[in-house]
């Protein structure tokens, strides 16, 4: 009977972590799709330029100020029925999208705004439930099948297009009635949450672990946006085979997506610390490699190669495990806002000034800093503190050693004459 509820009590938990897990990287594919049809339906109008940076400008002020405001005046209590909502109401949001060839650029503005305050307001509350719902023990291995479901999942529903908006709308309504669908069926437990163990953006922004983990994601972030483009146009224009050219990019997410996996495996082990230190400077090496010897296709392959596995880690770190570390059993919300900040201001200042860095610098320059940005990212990472708990680390070896020494027993015991075991 005692042996049923512990299995029983364990089942909950996991139930708990794995459709906190998928509404994550549901939430985030229906985004970052959202925001990829903004941007194509603002080309295919004609809008370049100044126009498409405001279109997006709305968007990111608008999931950047709803989700201030309801993290700190309108925060749901009972979280998973506030989703469920949430959910429901993005369905019918999605409709939004067969408007979106309406003639004139005020209606653009409209739904970028539209899709930026519905995300804003319930992004919050998901990665609130999604840290009450994982175990500090488990949240990086979780985190790594985020990323690898925005790795797949994101291409996928993307690739339906903008041609027509009736796809368009179609395409990101079926995606979120798979979330509300898998909700209702797994009945997942409710998590709640609770006004005293909330905190001030004030107290967040002055923790000194989460600065020290802040101001390192933020260079990354900048370094990786603000070279998009120029790395675009250095692998098409060195003379590389054209099927590396085209596809690098593609390369590249799919190291992610598997590099983020067995990160978040060696990081639910070991640590998140060293694992970050590494991938900096791991990721700095690359970038120093190309502009020490540009042009040169070995090179080339290991900077994509080195530049997916750092991103998966880093994505899978900086995005949804370390700020659920830190908040511990805290309401984790104002932590995920403030640490998600970075990578969305970072896409908007790649978009809006990486095409201003492609033209007017030369590559191995812009190689050359970002490689010594990547190294000063270190020096305050290096003096932070580690966020996964050293007694769960010591668990973990002793539990390894412990499985080790059994499998070795059970493996000279095997080779025993029968008549000397009994």
């Amino acid at each position: 009977m005692l042996k049923k509820g512990i299995s029983q009590k364990l089942w909950v938990k996991q139930k708990d972590a794995v459709v906190g897990t998928f509404l994550v990287g549901n939430a985030f594919v229906w985004y970052l799709c959202a925001f990829r049809f903004l941007q194509d339906a603002a080309g295919s109008e004609g809008f370049t330029g100044n126009s498409l940076i405001l279109v997006l400008a709305v968007n990111f002020f608008g999931v950047a100020l709803s989700a201030f405001f309801v993290s700190s005046y309108g925060r749901f209590k009972m979280r998973l029925a506030f989703l469920k909502y949430w959910v429901l109401t993005g369905i019918m949001l999605s409709l939004v999208f067969l408007f979106i060839n309406l003639p004139g650029f005020v209606s653009l503005i409209i739904v970028a705004a539209v899709v930026g305050v519905y995300f804003g307001i319930g992004m919050p509350t998901c990665l609130g439930y999604y840290t009450a719902a994982t175990e500090p023990q488990n949240r990086a291995k979780l985190s790594g099948i985020i990323v690898l479901l925005i790795g797949l999942g994101f291409p996928f529903l993307s690739s339906v297009g903008t041609s027509e908006a009736i796809l368009t709308a179609a395409a990101l309504s079926i995606w979120l009635v798979s979330a509300f669908v898998f909700v209702v069926l797994i009945r997942p437990a409710e998590k709640k949450a609770e006004r005293e163990d909330s905190g001030s953006y004030l107290s967040v922004i002055s923790n000194k672990p989460f600065l020290r983990y802040v101001v390192p994601w933020l260079m990354f972030s900048l370094v990786n946006d603000l070279t998009v483009q120029i790395n675009t146009k250095y692998f098409t224009s060195s003379g590389f085979p054209l099927f590396f050219a085209q596809n690098f990019i593609l390369i590249e997410n799919v190291l992610a997506g598997i590099s983020a996996v067995a990160c978040g495996v060696l990081a639910d082990r070991k640590g998140r610390k060293r694992l970050a230190l590494v991938s900096f400077a791991l990721l700095g090496v690359g970038y120093a490699s190309l502009g020490l010897f540009s042009g040169n296709y070995f090179t080339a392959w290991f900077y994509v190669c080195v530049d997916g596995v750092a991103w998966g880690a880093f994505s899978m770190l900086f995005l949804f495990t370390v700020w659920g570390d830190i908040a511990q059993r805290k309401n984790g919300e104002k932590y995920y806002i403030l640490g998600i900040l970075p990578y969305m201001l970072s896409t908007f200042a790649g978009l809006s000034m990486g095409t201003y860095i492609s033209a007017n610098l030369l590559e191995s320059t812009v190689f050359s800093f970002a490689s010594f940005f990547l190294f000063v990212a270190i020096l305050p990472l290096n003096s932070a503190p580690e966020t996964l708990s050293q007694k769960i680390i010591r668990d973990i070896d002793l539990n390894s050693y412990v499985n080790k020494a059994i499998q070795k027993a059970k493996k000279e015991n095997a080779k025993k004459p029968e008549t000397y075991r009994r």
